[in-house]
């Protein structure tokens, strides 16, 4: 879990998946099922055909609880991973409203996941609310 993690925090995309893919895989063998099975040969499949986007956009019109867990800045990368940047904004300003969440979103100053929203007006004023100038 910890590589996967890794991989997601550093905006390995491919890695990730990978990385997913074989959990599903080992989750597949240690608990044998065919819809354990299957949903390791869905997933491989759907990744195969187009690739990291194509899978999350399947897991997310599954309601797939990868994409309702919201309230960290995980699920602000997941909308990164699919270009939806304004849906970023939003989840990592849901994560900062959450007070309990503050100081391990502090670490979102120099995330390079974060990259992609740097340039939304949106932002700054998160930055602002994240770290208080008296701090």
């Amino acid at each position: 879990m910890y590589l996967l993690h890794a991989y997601y925090m550093d905006g390995n995309t491919v890695g990730w998946m990978e990385t997913y893919l074989d959990r599903l895989d080992l989750e597949a063998r240690v608990e044998p099922s065919k819809d354990a099975s299957d949903r390791e040969s869905r997933a491989r499949a759907i990744y195969k055909q187009g690739g990291t986007s194509a899978f999350l956009k399947y897991l997310k019109s599954e309601g797939h609880d990868f994409f309702i867990k919201d309230g960290d800045r995980s699920s602000a990368y997941r909308h990164i991973m699919l270009g939806e940047n304004k849906q970023a904004v939003d989840a990592l300003d849901q994560a900062i409203r959450q007070e309990e969440r503050v100081r391990a979103l502090r670490q979102v100053v120099n995330d390079p996941m974060l990259d992609e929203l740097r340039s939304d007006p949106r932002f700054p004023e998160l930055m602002k609310r994240l770290i208080p100038e008296n701090q």
